[in-house]
């Protein structure tokens, strides 16, 4: 999780903030994988992590590439962390 909420970090740095499911949405997601790190995560804050990738999956209009591939990324991250720890 740590790793991932560096990446986190990153995509939000790295936002135009154009869009705002990017702004946003990489904002959020940061918040809370950082809240998950120091240990104050809650299974609801996976919840909201899946739901704002899913509202920054790549769509006809995206001007930036941290809409289309952020929320990919945490998802997919996600999936490897629960499968490795199965």
């Amino acid at each position: 999780p740590r790793q991932l909420a560096r990446l986190a970090r990153f995509y939000a740095h790295e936002s135009c903030a154009q869009c705002t499911q990017c702004r946003e949405g990489t904002a959020w997601m940061t918040r809370i994988l950082e809240r998950i790190v120091d240990g104050h995560g809650t299974f609801e804050d996976l919840d909201t992590i899946f739901d704002l990738a899913s509202l920054t999956k790549p769509i006809a209009t995206a001007t930036a590439v941290m809409q289309l591939v952020g929320g990919a990324v945490a998802v997919g991250l996600l999936k490897v962390l629960f499968d490795s720890r199965n």
